[in-house]
């Protein structure tokens, strides 16, 4: 529970102070550590609030880096269930899927910003 609770601080102090792919790369490593890591999700809020302008003036739209740290939660709570179902994949693969989505969802976010 403790460690829990400073993995959170932890998250939402990257989201605030660091570089934003740390906090996604932070956010996917807590979120296929523990379970319903529904901090993701806040961490996702913040940096929207902190890089994101209305209309993307800043690059950033306000709902990207929610849709998307919700997308890799949902994506790694499906195959935390499903790993422990079947008995396969380790911790490694669900966050490594949780990473997938989150570069996927910023390479199509960066195409559909230049068209």
């Amino acid at each position: 529970m403790i460690l829990r609770i400073l993995s959170s601080i932890i998250l939402i102090l990257s989201a605030i102070f660091a570089p934003w792919p740390v906090t996604a790369a932070l956010a996917v490593l807590f979120a296929a550590s523990f379970s319903l890591f529904w901090e993701m999700i806040i961490a996702g809020l913040l940096l929207g609030a902190v890089y994101g302008l209305p209309g993307g003036e800043s690059g950033f739209l306000f709902t990207f880096f929610i849709v998307s740290f919700t997308a890799a939660f949902v994506i790694e709570e499906f195959l935390k269930r499903f790993t422990r179902e079947q008995n396969i994949f380790s911790s490694f693969f669900v966050a490594l899927a949780g990473g997938i989505t989150i570069a996927l969802l910023w390479m199509i976010f960066k195409i559909t910003l230049y068209v």
